[in-house]
């Protein structure tokens, strides 16, 4: 009977915590139960209510999309809905972090992933602030960076297991040749659409300044139809995008302006298409810049 009551008080405990779906944050000495919501098996924390249980600001778009948090007098942690890049400021200076998972906004809240924002968080704070995040595996296993699906109405749904962005290559000594470019202009950025032939194996982007900022997407063995894809912007975080080939090395260079945020890069190999969403920072519109897109980015 002991044993009984013992398991029987064990599963209300359990019960408890997962019904009040909480977690408790430690912030400068201080510890606070902090709402949440699962999604996908994944636990957000709700900003709103972070900022209210440790007395810090919270500034709101109209539009409830962007969030900026502001941790301490010379550093700010800013959210958008739908991102998963946070930018923190500090004296000034910008640095990009991205969660494991994008942002979500319910009603006039957002949530964001408790173990995915560790580091922009701490970044965020510095010594004033120490976040101690707990050991749940539901929580600290956040590795899964699929995105979510987009439920926008202005985007049109797509059959999920239509789209794959799958970054493992597969073996063939076919040339790879990126043939033409689309690209949509949003509100919060640009939606760049690259096709190609052959398997587009070995690709691999980053940011690199030669004279000015520009994001670099080069892939293996292949080639570009460079009239077909080179094209200028007259305003949004992209200037020009260019093209060239280098010893069977296709590069595909998207030149930045100062109104660039982040980017995200990937591969729907069903649809021979890589995707290249470069986000803005003067948002003023929920309406994302990207369709709903399934697996992980590049």
């Amino acid at each position: 009977m002991k044993f009984m009551s013992k398991f029987l008080l064990m599963s209300l405990m359990l019960f408890t915590f997962i019904s009040a779906q909480s977690v408790e944050i430690t912030v400068n000495g201080k510890t606070k139960k902090i709402k949440t919501i699962k999604l996908e098996k994944i636990t957000f924390l709700s900003l709103s209510d972070l900022a209210t249980k440790f007395s810090l600001k919270l500034n709101k778009s109209k539009e409830n999309v962007k969030f900026d948090l502001t941790a301490t007098s010379k550093s700010v942690a800013k959210f958008t809905a739908k991102n998963p890049n946070v930018i923190v400021t500090k004296d000034k200076k910008n640095k990009t972090y991205k969660m494991t998972k994008s942002a979500v906004k319910k009603g006039s809240d957002l949530y964001i992933p408790v173990a995915g924002s560790k580091d922009a968080l701490s970044a965020a704070f510095e010594d004033k602030y120490s976040y101690k995040f707990p050991k749940d595996e539901s929580i600290g296993k956040d590795t899964d960076k699929k995105e979510e699906k987009d439920t926008s109405s202005t985007v049109k749904k797509e059959d999920p297991t239509k789209d794959e962005d799958d970054d493992t290559d597969v073996k063939s000594t076919k040339k790879t040749v990126v043939k033409k470019a689309t690209y949509e202009v949003k509100s919060n950025g640009l939606l760049a659409r690259f096709t190609y032939t052959g398997e587009a194996n070995g690709i691999k982007h980053s940011i690199k300044e030669n004279g000015n900022k520009y994001i670099s997407i080069t892939i293996a063995n292949s080639d570009i139809t460079l009239k077909n894809i080179e094209k200028t912007f007259k305003s949004g975080p992209v200037k020009e995008v260019k093209g060239r080939v280098r010893k069977g090395t296709g590069e595909l260079m998207i030149h930045l302006t100062n109104d660039y945020s982040s980017y995200e890069v990937k591969r729907i190999k069903s649809k021979k298409e890589i995707q290249v969403l470069v986000y803005s920072k003067t948002e003023t519109s929920d309406t994302p810049v990207k369709k709903k897109m399934t697996g992980n980015s590049m």
